[in-house]
């Protein structure tokens, strides 16, 4: 690695939700339901949050990096 900085820890939370609903209304009404939910995310993917030009992990011969 060039530069240790710009090794990341990334993580990868996913979390799911699931129901279902089978009965009976009335006299002879059938109903089944049924809801799903996901929630997917990158964590610590991406760029660093500096815009100072010194964080920058690639090495410039004009700035003498």
């Amino acid at each position: 690695v060039a530069d240790p900085r710009s090794l990341i820890t990334r993580s990868l939370p996913n979390a799911y939700y699931y129901t279902n609903y089978k009965g009976v209304f009335g006299a002879g009404t059938l109903v089944e339901a049924q809801y799903s939910q996901r929630h997917f995310e990158f964590q610590g993917d991406g760029g660093a949050t500096s815009t100072n030009i010194l964080d920058s992990p690639f090495f410039s011969n004009s700035l003498g990096l």
